[in-house]
C-alpha cells in the first residue's frame, strides 16, 4: 500500500523577522510534526532551495492571546515574530498535517547570483513542485 501524504503545505508572506539573524539565502519552515516538516525540507534540498524547520513551541500561543478578540495576528513583542505568526496560523489550520514556509525575506532578490535573477525571486515554487511531484507518487 503506498503512503499518502495528506499535508497542506502553506505559503505566506508574513514579516519576516528570521531575517535579523539569517541572510535571505536561507528560508525558514514551520510544522505541525517532524514527518511533514521532514518532507518539505526533502523537497526543498532537492529543488537546490536552503529550507532551515524552525521550532513551534506551545508556548507562544500565550502571545496571541486578545482581551476583545478570540486571538490577535501579531504578538506586540519585538522577540519571536515568525514563532508568534507561525503559531497563528496553527489556529486555522486544523488538526491535519501542515507545514508553512516562510518566504517573506527572501521573497525579493537585491542582485542576480547564480540562477537568481535580480527582483522576484519565485522563492519557494521549485519546493512546492517537488512536494506535489512526491504527494502524486505516493496517491
Amino acid at each position: 500500500m503506498k503512503e499518502s501524504l495528506n499535508t497542506l503545505s502553506r505559503s505566506r508572506f508574513l514579516k519576516s523577522f528570521l531575517l535579523l539573524a539569517f541572510t535571505s539565502i536561507v528560508r525558514f519552515s514551520f510544522g505541525s510534526d517532524s514527518d511533514a516538516a521532514e518532507k518539505v525540507l526533502e523537497a526543498a534540498s532537492r529543488a537546490g532551495e536552503h529550507f532551515w524547520e524552525m521550532p513551534l513551541f506551545k508556548e507562544y500561543r500565550k502571545s496571541i492571546d486578545s482581551d476583545i478578540a478570540d486571538i490577535k495576528n501579531i504578538s506586540g513583542s519585538r522577540y519571536g515574530g515568525a514563532i508568534t505568526a507561525a503559531v497563528f496560523l496553527a489556529e486555522y489550520a486544523g488538526d491535519g498535517s501542515w507545514v508553512h514556509i516562510d518566504i517573506a525575506g527572501p521573497a525579493r532578490s537585491r542582485e542576480t547570483s547564480g540562477e537568481q535573477v535580480k527582483g522576484a525571486s519565485g522563492v519557494g515554487v521549485r519546493t512546492l513542485i517537488e512536494l506535489a511531484r512526491d504527494m502524486a507518487e505516493t496517491s
